[in-house]
């Protein structure tokens, strides 16, 4: 069965920081260890992440039960405090015919930086409603960490 792309799920936000602190809460592993997860109810994020054009990227959240997810891809476009575009994989998969692609650009606002992020080429309603309730967490724990 040939698998549709459904529409895009776009999410904006706008955080207290500046571009170039968002920007590098995104491309800096160790940051991204402090907020890259839905909620407080994981434990942590471990993240391996080559920040240029064409690195890798295979990030592990391990949830409060024990319980790990994961997501893999590589990066395919950097703009320093701008841009970054990365393919997005369910870790534990290797049907590369389920690959999406996140964008996210960051602008200069008064009250900081809006996000938006434009996660593409989800191939069903039930993956677009799992990304959609992963990265709304997400989101809020950046905005958290951001912020702090």
């Amino acid at each position: 069965m040939e698998k549709t792309q459904i529409e895009n799920l776009v999410v904006t936000r706008v955080l207290k920081a500046t571009p170039e602190r968002v920007y590098k809460a995104w491309t800096d592993p160790a940051l991204i260890a402090k907020w890259f997860y839905p909620n407080e109810r994981w434990d942590r994020c471990d993240p391996e992440v080559e920040p240029m054009v064409g690195g890798k990227y295979n990030i592990t959240m391990v949830h409060s039960d024990g319980d790990k997810v994961g997501m893999k891809g590589k990066v395919v476009e950097m703009v320093s405090n701008e841009k970054l575009v990365f393919t997005f994989l369910d870790k534990d998969s290797d049907d590369f015919s389920q690959e999406s692609v996140v964008t996210v650009t960051l602008k200069a606002v008064a009250e900081g930086t809006e996000l938006t992020l434009v996660h593409s080429k989800l191939v069903s309603a039930d993956l677009k409603s799992n990304v959609s309730q992963g990265w709304d967490g997400c989101l809020n724990m950046l905005g958290k960490f951001i912020q702090a």
